[in-house]
């Protein structure tokens, strides 16, 4: 059984592309970057148009891989690439690979908001399918299940509070704000953490004087939404199937913040290349760092956890890391993608700066991937210097030699070798 399609499917470029947008979408190397952005537009995409479709509590949709898997893979996204005759390419790889630069040109040139409805058009028929097919797993829950079994057994006689209404103050008739501490305190936890997390040095960045931003105004309706999204998957195992969670709004909201961080990241380090906004993006996807801009923004006051009486033990980083994505997501799907976007590039633009000088430097991961580009940076000097001429200095004659060695021997005789024997 196949997906239906709309008669006027698939949806049509919004605008189309001038010759050297073009040249640069289907250009190997030349549009590295637009396939960076592209990629994250693609993914935050995938996972908007099977929330909205599912609705799961559950989140097995999100979760699969015979539906957001799938629909992230090569050979999915190639398929896809066809429709927009994009079959010039060599390799089902380089058709997915230039589809990534297309849309991330499409962003750069329709605007994210009007890329992600486009996309949404394009995904819809195909994330209906797969969500509505028997071949999705069953739910998901068995690792969650085994850590909340854990946290119960470390003392099964105590008994568990019951959850904490979300924080909120009424600032009109038809508005509400989450409370969250004053500006000094905030920026005091987003340096320090709490007293139970690792210690991370962030001194070295350059933070704004009106730095963290504030959250936007909610409306009245939105607490219901909020509350869920500010409650652990541990109260719905515990509480029952009628409480709500945030494990489908945190996977979409992850997706949201990685491709906000994109956006600055090609925005404000406009001359770095793809490898260095990767490290850059990397560095601001540290969880500990993530886990402190929840703190700036006073989530970590509004998080709804499973605690036993008499416990005043702080929340984990990843509960609040949790509260952050899922944030992300209610403010995308209630409020719009304009207000997810400049609260996130306020909150984000001073650490994607700072990494892209490498004064931010908190994520292991990205520092190896430094020292790796680094490394292959020097050695291709190396070899360039070293292939001008043959025989000029010590260190060319070295590499010439070296190159000649990895050449078989029967054919060695017929390499030009200066008068030199190299056999």
């Amino acid at each position: 059984m196949s997906p239906w399609f709309p008669p006027t499917y698939p949806p049509m470029p919004l605008e189309p592309f001038c010759l050297s947008e073009l040249r640069t979408i289907y250009t190997t190397g030349e549009n590295a970057i637009l396939e960076w952005l592209g990629d994250a537009m693609i993914a935050a995409a995938v996972y908007l148009c099977v929330h909205r479709l599912t609705k799961d509590p559950d989140s097995r949709a999100l979760r699969s891989q015979e539906v957001t898997g799938y629909m992230l893979s090569a050979p999915f996204l190639s398929h896809i690439a066809l429709l927009y005759d994009m079959n010039v390419m060599p390799s089902m790889v380089r058709m997915s690979d230039v589809f990534e630069a297309y849309v991330g040109a499409g962003a750069v040139r329709w605007g994210y908001e009007s890329t992600l409805r486009w996309l949404d058009i394009l995904f819809t028929p195909w994330a209906a399918h797969l969500s509505a097919t028997e071949t999705i797993a069953a739910k998901v829950t068995s690792t969650v299940r085994r850590g909340y079994e854990d946290w119960i057994n470390k003392d099964p006689e105590g008994s568990i509070s019951p959850l904490n209404p979300l924080v909120v103050e009424k600032s009109s008739d038809t508005e509400i704000a989450l409370a969250s501490a004053i500006l000094p305190d905030r920026r005091r936890l987003l340096l320090n953490g709490l007293p139970t997390w690792p210690t991370v040095d962030l001194s070295t960045v350059v933070l704004p004087l009106d730095y963290p931003p504030s959250l936007p105004p909610f409306r009245l309706e939105h607490v219901s939404v909020l509350s869920d999204a500010m409650t652990d998957i541990f109260c719905r195992v515990h509480f029952g199937e009628e409480t709500g969670c945030n494990t489908g709004y945190r996977l979409v909201g992850e997706r949201l913040y990685q491709l906000v961080l994109t956006k600055v990241a090609v925005t404000r380090l406009s001359s770095d290349t793809p490898a260095e906004l990767d490290e850059a993006r990397l560095e601001c996807s540290n969880p500990q760092l993530r886990a402190r801009l929840a703190l700036s923004l006073g989530l970590h006051e509004q998080v709804r956890t499973l605690r036993r009486d008499g416990d005043e033990s702080k929340e984990s980083s990843v509960v609040c890391c949790h509260a952050l994505y899922a944030l992300a997501s209610v403010i995308y799907l209630h409020l719009g993608c304009h207000v997810l976007v400049t609260l996130f590039e306020d909150l984000l633009s001073p650490w994607v700066v700072a990494a892209g000088t490498e004064t931010l430097r908190v994520d292991p991961s990205a520092e190896n991937r430094r020292q790796n580009r680094l490394k292959q940076q020097q050695a291709t000097l190396k070899l360039s210097t070293g292939s001008v001429s043959q025989g000029k200095t010590a260190d060319k004659a070295i590499t010439w030699d070296r190159y000649v060695t990895l050449i078989p021997k029967q054919t060695r005789a017929r390499v030009p070798h200066c008068g030199r024997n190299v056999l």
